[in-house]
């Protein structure tokens, strides 16, 4: 079983908020918690007994360090943010790959909204992935979702339309998931979207 000791204990995040004319800008940072994973676990092939696989205790860690930061501008109807992540986890057990797998270092969210208080809303969001790596394999494409929201307001009720992945950004555009012989297939992990565009519409009822 994975036990975690956690060295030092996370930093409290502190809040900035500067007078911009009428309006403000809000930033926020935060030092992540440096955790270090002991006792963890490796799976492996039996060399001797086909198709068998046995767990080993690794006799290094996993050191995972990071941070978050974030800014808020809000002005007349516009409200916008842009939020980033930085995380680095390394296996310090393998020197081959040290890099713990399907774990990007760089995650990037933005979102821009206006609204017409109780009349309509628009909200676009963005959300950037960096590569990251696979076990036993090549490391991985970067790539960009974007959202839009719609919502309109009534006497009674409000209509909500979204449509999540507009671009229709899939994994399967880069690569197949499949990987042959069809009789006995292996499957890529995968890091990206394999739905692509989504689309739904709500309706809220005041009561």
């Amino acid at each position: 079983m994975d036990t975690e000791l956690l060295v030092p204990q996370a930093l409290e995040a502190f809040t900035v908020i500067l007078p911009v004319t009428a309006e403000t800008v809000k930033y926020t940072f935060m030092l992540g918690t440096v955790v270090v994973v002991l006792n963890t676990l490796h799976l492996n092939n039996s060399s001797l007994i086909p198709d068998t696989f046995y767990f080993v205790n690794n006799n290094r860690p996993i050191i995972t360090t990071g941070f978050e930061s974030d800014v808020r501008l809000r002005m007349d109807e516009f409200q916008f943010f842009i939020g980033y992540i930085y995380v680095d986890a390394q296996r310090k057990y393998n020197n081959e790959q040290p890099v713990v797998p399907l774990t990007p270092q760089h995650k990037i969210n933005m979102d821009i909204i206006y609204e017409q208080e109780n009349n309509f809303s628009v909200a676009g969001e963005v959300f950037y992935i960096s590569s990251m790596f696979r076990d036993f394999d090549t490391k991985t494409k970067a790539y960009t979702t974007i959202g839009l929201i719609v919502q309109k307001h009534f006497k009674h009720f409000s209509v909500v339309a979204n449509c999540k992945n507009l671009f229709d950004v899939r994994q399967t555009r880069y690569e197949n998931i499949v990987i042959p012989p069809v009789n006995a297939p292996t499957f890529r992990q995968v890091y990206a979207p394999l739905d692509g565009r989504v689309f739904n519409v709500a309706i809220r009822i005041k009561i």
